[in-house]
């Protein structure tokens, strides 16, 4: 279940005007929680769950909201560089989103569904965002 606060990119126009709303400059990766519903049951048996989710927090240091939430569900694709400059582009293409962070990097985050919110209570300090406490309860 998605949280209110998230709002849905589910079309190139949508994720266009988003990308160009903000300045990238010096923006980057501050965090990202990859997740899988699969577990091990008591008997020993891999209970197989749907694909993974990923949330990836990225600081955006030249603009007024300081960080924003991606939230990718059903992820089939994932390759994130840690030192590279952050220029993202998306593409929508047969129920699918593919999100590429580098311009100079092939590589992507594939999904069925994107979701973002602006976080603001999380600019102090180096804490992490994602704690023990909330890690699992928005999935």
């Amino acid at each position: 279940m998605i949280d209110s606060n998230y709002l849905e990119l589910s079309s190139s126009e949508e994720v266009d005007a988003l990308i160009q709303s903000i300045n990238w400059e010096e923006a980057f990766i501050k965090e990202s929680h990859l997740y899988s519903s699969s577990y091990i049951q008591p008997s020993g048996i891999v209970a197989a769950g749907s694909k993974f989710s990923l949330r990836l927090t990225i600081c955006l240091p030249e603009n007024n909201k300081k960080l924003i939430e991606l939230k990718f569900f059903e992820v089939e694709e994932l390759c994130l560089f840690a030192q590279m400059d952050i220029f993202p582009t998306v593409v929508f293409r047969h129920n699918e989103v593919e999100f590429k962070l580098f311009m100079q990097s092939g590589h992507c985050i594939r999904s069925k569904k994107l979701y973002f919110q602006f976080l603001e209570e999380y600019l102090s300090g180096d804490c992490s965002i994602y704690t023990e406490e909330d890690l699992y309860n928005q999935w």
